[in-house]
């Protein structure tokens, strides 16, 4: 599924989260991807709350599946949706979905809480949106300490799977997941490769205390 340039309207999803209390975490992360309404495809989405049931169901199943990995003191506060223009520019109001939702995940398996695994995604499409990602938080997966330092492949194939398992969620749901881009517009994902190694993702550190210690 493809839509022209200059009609590729699309809806960005956002995941909001914290570590710890909610009024003073020390924590906070956000994933998320885009996705479109395939019920009327001439459509301009607006408004966003229009959207959201649709797809709420489908972000809290996720997040909180055991096969996700995501560590159960990684907590789902928000669900959030914003109509974008094709240049990425927001239109309109974000709707928003306040929910409480923890991940599913053991927490034998915890890592700096500065630490995702990414989702790589793929269309089938050539050029800029070919290829998209986004960064599960708290992934609490084995690894192998004295081999290659990674997961271990039997622990990501399950969040594989889950990932699987959303894409055709939100399908169902008329609201598929696309990559956007601003010249060739959006295209479904087709194809989830999730790789071994863990990730550090910076903008994640917002509400971490430093602690320095000194000598």
């Amino acid at each position: 599924m493809t839509q022209p340039a200059d009609g590729a309207t699309f809806l960005r999803v956002r995941m909001n989260g914290t570590f710890g209390p909610v009024n003073a975490p020390y924590e906070i992360w956000s994933y998320g991807w885009s996705c479109v309404d395939i019920s009327d495809p001439g459509d301009d989405f607006l408004p966003a709350a229009a959207h959201l049931a649709a797809v709420q169901a489908a972000c809290v199943a996720f997040h909180s599946r055991e096969d996700t990995k995501i560590n159960q003191n990684a907590i789902l506060r928000e669900v959030a949706l914003s109509v974008c223009a094709p240049d990425g520019r927001q239109i309109g109001e974000t709707a928003r979905a306040a929910v409480q939702v923890p991940g599913q995940a053991a927490t034998t398996q915890s890592h700096p809480m500065q630490v995702a695994l990414a989702v790589s995604l793929g269309t089938g499409a050539r050029g800029a949106s070919r290829r998209g990602r986004f960064y599960l938080p708290a992934p609490s997966v084995p690894i192998f300490a004295l081999v290659d330092g990674l997961p271990t492949a039997a622990s990501i194939q399950p969040i594989a799977n889950s990932v699987r398992v959303l894409l055709t969620a939100l399908r169902a749901a008329r609201r598929p997941m696309v990559v956007h881009s601003a010249i060739l517009g959006n295209n479904e994902v087709t194809e989830v490769r999730v790789g071994r190694a863990l990730d550090t993702i910076r903008s994640r550190r917002s509400a971490m205390v430093e602690g320095y210690v000194t000598a």
